[in-house]
């Protein structure tokens, strides 16, 4: 069986999208599952739908120990009660296309926890700038073969979607040993792979798992300052050689661009800023559909505030904000 557990805070809108996809993803298949919903205190009215799933094992967190973090609490909990010999911990945004667990689950057979990283959806011209440019930085740091390699020191989860065998995820005490952690997925692949198991990320665009993480600006920003500081190894010199060399090689293109426009040359302009965007539409292919010179101005200089952002969070106010609340780091 297959324990799907989803932790919610304020999920009112997507809670039936996850829940749906889960039911479609297996229902062709011979995959027993339940479906726990671990709720965090929500104010939005996210515990009520809930309750409309008959099929659905809803939980409600009221108060939490002042050491963890809810999300981390909340999946700990959700495990506690669930029954599966299989764990997925799924985030209530997710979306799982027909079909899609059912490739999935087969990799259980050579790994012990496989996590996929969903494709990303976007909504906004700053959602298309920066989150390309963090899975794209992401992937440098964390390259996918270097994952899967048990000789490689390099560990890494996407906690939107990781599927765990339950016996690992017991042995490594799972959400429990990371419940203060705000990078959570990536400790726990970590907790996973020094015990001496097979981890594996995959890319979500090949087997229909997709995502729209934020919704708005400011949960783009405060998003991506919580998290980007840790994803960097605590190193700030990481993402900001990352950022200042792609926002340099696209002011390069465009003032490049301005220059032949204004002297008259307009084919020598014109080339320079059509080969500037075929460069960066092959260097971010794995990761967006369309990235343009304009996209990697923009996802350049909100990575190099945000990874700013991030290193004061945690250095001088010795915590992180997100959804509505300040969260303590060691």
């Amino acid at each position: 069986m297959v324990s799907v557990i989803i932790p919610v805070r304020n999920e009112r809108d997507n809670i039936m999208g996850v829940i749906n996809g889960v039911k479609e993803s297996l229902k062709n298949s011979q995959v027993n599952f339940e479906i726990i919903v671990v709720d965090d205190n929500s104010t939005d009215g996210t515990y009520e739908v809930l309750k409309e799933f008959k099929d659905v094992k809803p939980i409600r967190i009221t108060e939490k120990p002042q050491t963890a973090v809810g999300k981390n609490f909340a999946l700990w909990k959700g495990f506690k009660v669930s029954k599966g010999d299989v764990l997925l911990f799924l985030d209530a945004d997710v979306k799982l296309e027909e079909g899609s667990l059912e490739r999935i689950l087969p990799f259980l057979k050579d790994y012990d926890l496989v996590s996929v990283s969903p494709r990303q959806e976007t909504g906004s011209p700053f959602e298309a700038s920066l989150q390309p440019f963090v899975f794209k930085f992401l992937s440098s740091i964390y390259p996918l073969e270097k994952i899967r390699d048990p000789k490689s020191s390099v560990a890494a989860a996407n906690g939107q979607f990781i599927l765990v065998k339950r016996e690992v995820y017991e042995k490594v005490c799972g959400h429990k040993a990371v419940i203060s952690q705000v990078l959570e997925d990536v400790e726990l692949a970590r907790n996973v792979k020094l015990s001496g198991f097979k981890i594996l990320l995959l890319n979500g665009k090949n087997y229909g798992v997709r995502c729209r993480m934020y919704r708005n600006f400011k949960d783009l920003i405060n998003g991506w300052s919580k998290n980007l500081f840790f994803l960097s190894y605590k190193k700030l010199y990481l993402p900001l050689t990352f950022g200042f060399m792609h926002f340099f090689e696209a002011l390069a293109i465009m003032s490049l661009t301005m220059y032949f426009t204004f002297v008259g040359e307009y084919g020598l302009a014109s080339g320079i800023f059509l080969l500037g965007n075929l460069y960066t539409f092959y260097a971010f292919r794995n990761h967006y559909e369309f990235y343009t010179v304009i996209h990697l101005l923009v996802g350049s200089l909100l990575f190099i505030f945000v990874s700013l952002r991030s290193y004061y969070w945690v250095k001088f106010k010795g915590a992180v904000y997100w959804k509505g609340r300040w969260v303590k780091v060691r």
